[in-house]
């Protein structure tokens, strides 16, 4: 099923268009993740749950929207938004570009149904 390939969303009084992901968006994806790696070495004092959050959920939220009435947040800054205003834009990221996030269980491990999707890609 075809959908837009933008989504609208306001977030903490924030207009946002959330844009599907292309060659572009996935490159600047891995390459802002890469970048947060090499900092997140530097960074001793990390706690491994922010990284988590911030490279795999907040970059990618960052990478594919655009705010248009005022600056988008950093990743870090959106990993301190209240979540039930980051969940808004979550949700229109997902929907575009649900390859970004891989599905877990609850051991923390891929499901069988998103190694099958990984392995077909």
């Amino acid at each position: 099923m075809y959908t837009s390939d933008t989504e609208f969303v306001i977030v903490m009084d924030r207009n946002i268009i959330v844009h599907r992901s292309n060659l572009i968006l996935a490159s600047k994806l891995n390459l802002a993740q890469q970048e947060y790696r090499e900092v997140a070495k530097a960074d001793p004092d990390l706690d491994a749950i922010e990284f988590t959050l911030v490279h795999n959920y907040c970059i990618p939220m960052i990478v594919c929207s655009e705010c248009t009435n005022g600056d988008m947040w950093t990743a870090e800054e959106l990993a301190h938004i209240p979540e039930t205003e980051s969940d808004k834009l979550f949700e229109k990221v997902k929907k575009l570009n649900p390859h970004w996030f891989p599905d877990f269980n609850s051991n923390g491990n891929q499901t069988e149904e998103e190694k099958k999707t990984r392995v077909e890609s």
